[in-house]
This record gives C-alpha cells, structure tokens and sequence, in this order.
C-alpha cells in the first residue's frame, strides 16, 4: 500500500453533510484502517496494520458496525477517490462490512455445557459436542441453526424465532424448550421438549405441515420427515443434561453410548455389534468418571467391558 499522504481537507470536504457521530465515526475507522499513512512504515508494513485494523473492526461495537455498513458516506468517499489511500481504506472498510455479516458460531467441547448470549437477549446452553450458528445480529426474524443438544430460552420480542436443525425446523415467540438434533450417528432424528410457553415443529421436507406441542410434551422428526410423539418421557429426564446427569428412558444402548462419548472424549464398542439396538433404562445423577458410569450402565444387563487403545468395549460374556 502506498504511503502517500492522505489529503484531509479533501477528506473534510466528502464528509460534510454529514452529522458529527458519523463524521468522527468515519475518520477514526479511517485512521484506523491505515488510510492516512505513518511515516517510515514500508508498503508490507502498511498491508499488516491494515489487516490489524479489521481484526478490530470485526469485534466493534455492533451499534456501530450496523451505523457505518449502512452509511451513505462510504459510497460518496469510493466516488471522490481523493487518493489511492483512500480507495483503498474504502475497500477495507467495505471487506469488514462483509465480514461483520458473516456468521457466529459456538461449540461446547468435551465434557463442555456452555453458555451463549443470541444478540436479541435470548440465552442457549450447549450440551458438549453441540453447535449453535447465528447471525451477529437480528432482523425481523431471528433464525438459528443447531447441531447437537442445547436449551433455548427465548426472549419475547414480538417477532418470530426459528432453529433450524438438518431435518427439521421449530417456530417459536418466546419460550424455554430443549433441542436434541445429532445429524450422525444412531438417533438421526430432531426431538423437541418444551418446558413452557409454545412451538410449532415441522420437518424441512414439509415445512408447512406443523405441529404443535404444549408444555411438557415431547415430539421428534424421524429421518422420513414424519412427525411423532413421544410418550414416557418426563420433563425432568429431557432436562437433566444441563446438570450433568446421565437419563435416558427405553432409549437404545448405542444412543446412550454416542452420549458417553461425547462427555468423555473416548471410543465407546460393542461386541457383538448388535448389542447397539438393545432397548435400555438408565440414570446417572452425579457421573464420577467413565469406568463408573460404564459399570452402572454393564451390571443389569450381565455386559462387561475392558480397556482398548482409546477407550472401552462393552461386551457380552456369554
């Protein structure tokens, strides 16, 4: 980039008409973004802070981010090019813009429950292994995309909040539900449980056909897109994930053991491999450690396990 000096009362020029915030605004990302030259700074060196100075643009403050994208006054500074500084800061400014509108993604880890703010207030937890997608901020709608488990507790603001999953789509206003959507492995389906208020579930093959759970209900999009519920399941069971239980009801052992592996970050076999389907019940409150929640969950069911290279191999003795 060249170090030629910025002419600032050409800059003054372009910028008048505007008012004060955005006028001062301007000129400090301006400075920032490397439009007015520092002396003895080489062509590479101008090119770092430069890329320094997105680095900051990135993480500004959101009010202002939205101010500056939809400023009229970056599009009269492209039309002056008063220098080639200037257009250049421009085409910095206008590559911040697009990543600003670039989406924010969170993951929890292993054995990770963590916590994330959405820009409109509304709060998620993750369940380790989970994923949240979502804008950096909110239009008329909002729409998240999840892939995992996680607990939405949803802020009321009039306009309407979608979490997309990859089979399936929840509509709601403002409500507490939880979303369980593992697009690998044994459960390929989006389950839904809601704790109050009200939502709507459909499959993305059927967007139109919704149906609708009330309090305490819970509903799953299997992998043909049909919609069912699920009975037998108590609220409190669905929920325990978010204070490190281990519950399942009826569920298949190879379901459980996806689960364990996720909160453990170790390799869970079976042997025979068709032990994955046996129907089971199981809870663990307070899991200590993976050897005793492996041991709780082998004893009813006359399993036992040994150690392999990465993890365990649940096996049956006879």
């Amino acid at each position: 980039m060249t170090t030629q000096q910025l002419n600032i009362a050409v800059l003054e020029s372009v910028l008048a008409g505007s008012d004060s915030t955005e006028r001062e605004d301007f000129k400090t990302i301006w400075t920032a973004a490397g439009a007015v030259p520092q002396a003895g700074l080489t062509d590479a060196d101008q090119e770092a802070r430069v890329r320094r100075a997105l680095a900051a643009l990135a993480v500004a403050d959101s009010a202002s981010r939205t101010s500056f994208a939809q400023s009229t006054t970056l599009r009269r500074v492209v039309i002056a090019r008063v220098s080639f500084a200037v257009a250049a800061a421009a085409l910095v400014a206008a590559v911040a813009v697009t990543l600003w509108l670039q989406p924010v993604s969170r993951s929890a880890g292993t054995g990770e429950r963590i916590a994330v703010s959405l820009p409109d207030g509304s709060n998620v937890t993750l369940r380790d292994g989970a994923s949240i997608s979502y804008p950096r901020f909110f239009g008329r709608s909002r729409e998240v995309s999840v892939e995992g488990e996680a607990f939405f507790d949803v802020a009321h603001d009039g306009s309407p909040f979608h979490v997309m999953t990859f089979n399936a789509e929840v509509e709601v206003m403002g409500t507490r539900f939880n979303v369980r959507a593992w697009p690998e492995g044994m459960d390929r389906t989006t389950t839904v449980t809601l704790e109050s208020g009200s939502v709507a579930l459909s499959s993305t093959a059927n967007p139109n056909a919704q149906s609708k759970l009330v309090p305490g209900e819970t509903k799953r999009v299997l992998s043909d897109g049909t919609v069912e519920d699920v009975s037998g399941l108590a609220l409190d069971d669905a929920l325990a994930w978010r204070s490190g239980a281990l519950i399942y009801h009826d569920e298949k052992l190879g379901v459980v053991l996806e689960d364990i592996e996720r909160r453990f970050g170790i390799s869970l076999t079976l042997q025979p491999a068709s032990l994955d389907t046996v129907r089971m019940t199981f809870s663990s409150h307070n899991p200590a450690g993976v050897e005793s929640v492996i041991t709780t969950l082998c004893a009813p069911h006359g399993l036992r396990f040994r150690e392999t290279s990465d993890g365990y191999q649940l096996y049956d003795p006879d």
